[in-house]
């Protein structure tokens, strides 16, 4: 089934936010969520408007697990970490690395500003989804996950599974147990 108008409920634990082109997921459990994916920067307003239409409130959701450092993954974590006060985010080291390049932050920059005139030409978003300039040129990364480890979301468990192929920062998905 092809997804098209986001916010979707997938499985009682599960929400598809964002855009169908780029998807992040809420894993909601009864007292907090976790957002996986770091989108791109367009994606954290419109995922906020979501979250709110949705009566998900701003002390919601405590953690963000980004897959790999690539700019479509992770250039709306900067608002989360404003949005969701305390937000722990998560990345493999690899992936942490990059994001505390200050010249890869720079290039995702570029990248991220052309991604989203894009959507706004074909519509997908609004001017008012453009996110700010980024104040610093790196996305901290707060804990360091690696194959084998569990991301617990208020009694949900996500394994970690290493999956390289796609980035060299050593992708990460997590599979629900």
């Amino acid at each position: 089934m092809l997804i098209t108008d986001p916010p979707v409920q997938i499985t009682d634990n599960l929400w598809m936010l964002g855009t169908t082109s780029y998807p992040l997921y809420l894993a909601k459990a009864p007292s907090e969520g976790a957002i996986f994916e770091g989108g791109i920067g367009a994606m954290g307003p419109l995922v906020h408007r979501q979250m709110q239409e949705l009566a998900i409130g701003d002390d919601f959701v405590k953690q963000l697990a980004v897959t790999h450092a690539h700019p479509d993954h992770v250039m709306a974590v900067p608002l989360f970490r404003k949005l969701f006060a305390g937000l722990t985010v998560t990345a493999s080291r690899q992936a942490a690395e990059t994001l505390s390049a200050e010249k890869a932050i720079s290039l995702f920059c570029q990248l991220d500003g052309a991604l989203s005139n894009a959507l706004v030409k074909t519509g997908a978003i609004s001017e008012e989804h453009r996110p700010e300039p980024l104040e610093d040129k790196h996305i901290a990364v707060d804990r360091l996950v690696a194959e084998g480890d569990t991301i617990t979301v208020d009694g949900l468990s996500f394994d970690v599974l290493q999956t390289p192929g796609h980035s060299h920062c050593s992708p990460i998905e997590y599979g629900r147990r």
